[in-house]
């Protein structure tokens, strides 16, 4: 499904260069969980971007079904991210002056195989209990109810791969919870997710974790059988 083969990136600074990765191979299989852990600064977050289609690499290839995604033009690439991809930020990147509604009707806007009904929003804030927080800013959401808004602008579009970067890295423990049992309700529909945690009790409920230390794999890159994926629900949210 997504791959990448002997990906560095090194970003340039004034007094030299920065290795952030360095000859990383990994492979997606669809339908998998997958948690990239490793140190701080260690190069999980670049990896993500590449992943994603945000971070050329200055080596190698990122294949997405086999084509290079770095060999599109940024139009399809950008129009691959809108449609296939959900990504959730540790920032949670909302739009400030939008409502819970609007926020996630961003990325219902975005999505070309996702549901056009605006229904879908009002359900899907049920499933987030969100409904009472609808025509909220961001500013008046807890913390919590903040990381669910932006999951529910990744799922809205129903993609097939989440990315998602430290989504409980600002939470309490039980609201971390919450928000992984989000995480792998739309896993159990056929949903590919990637996932980004420091947190040990939360790389636990991947199926396979990689570890990369120093910009490099140092484990985990391949899984050791191929999972059997959910099919996916055209009624999931």
């Amino acid at each position: 499904m997504l791959k990448a083969r002997s990906v560095s990136r090194v970003f340039k600074r004034t007094h030299g260069s920065v290795n952030a990765l360095s000859d990383v191979s990994i492979d997606i299989r669809e339908g998998e969980f997958v948690g990239i852990v490793g140190p701080s600064g260690s190069g999980k977050s670049t990896l993500l971007l590449a992943l994603g289609g945000m971070s050329h690499p200055s080596s190698g290839a990122v294949t997405w079904e086999d084509q290079s995604i770095y060999g599109w033009d940024t139009g399809k690439r950008s129009q691959w991210r809108g449609g296939c991809v959900g990504f959730v930020f540790q920032s949670f990147n909302l739009v400030p002056y939008l409502t819970v509604y609007e926020n996630i009707s961003v990325g219902l806007s975005l999505a070309d195989n996702g549901p056009k009904d605006p229904q879908s929003i009002d359900r899907l804030l049920d499933e987030l209990d969100l409904s009472s927080r609808r025509d909220h800013l961001p500013s008046e959401l807890s913390v919590g109810q903040q990381q669910r808004v932006a999951l529910g602008r990744a799922l809205i579009k129903k993609p097939r791969l989440i990315l998602a970067d430290e989504p409980t890295g600002n939470l309490d423990p039980d609201t971390g919870t919450e928000v992984m049992d989000i995480i792998k309700r739309q896993h159990a529909t056929g949903t590919t997710v990637v996932m980004i945690t420091h947190d040990p009790r939360i790389a636990q409920m991947a199926q396979r974790t990689v570890r990369i230390v120093e910009g490099r794999i140092v484990s985990g890159a391949l899984g050791a059988a191929q999972p059997q994926p959910t099919p996916r629900s055209d009624d999931a949210g």
